[in-house]
């Protein structure tokens, strides 16, 4: 797991780092292969004591946003968009044959 840090204090207040990152979707550390699939972001706010989370998941290839009691299929150009704005991401190792 992976999370960045995406909230800063400023007078008082928390404010959210909107920074747009590149995420990896394979990462090979120690000899080990990973792979993403999941993150979360929060969304709709510029501070953390207000706004939504979405949490995208893959499931047997096909990426999904679940956003409360919605769950919809993600394409491949939001998905790269909705990860680079991300600030929890998971990870499996993926054991190669």
């Amino acid at each position: 797991m992976v999370n960045l840090k995406r909230f800063k204090f400023e007078e008082c207040n928390i404010l959210k780092n909107n920074d747009i990152i590149t995420v990896s979707f394979d990462i090979d550390l120690n000899s080990q292969h990973y792979e993403l699939f999941a993150f979360v972001l929060h969304c709709e706010s510029g501070t953390a004591d207000t706004g939504h989370y979405k949490a995208y998941i893959n499931c047997n290839t096909e990426w999904f946003e679940f956003d409360d009691d919605k769950v919809r299929m993600v394409n491949p150009v939001e998905l790269v968009k909705f990860a680079s704005q991300g600030y929890y991401y998971c990870y499996r190792r993926i054991n190669e044959a």
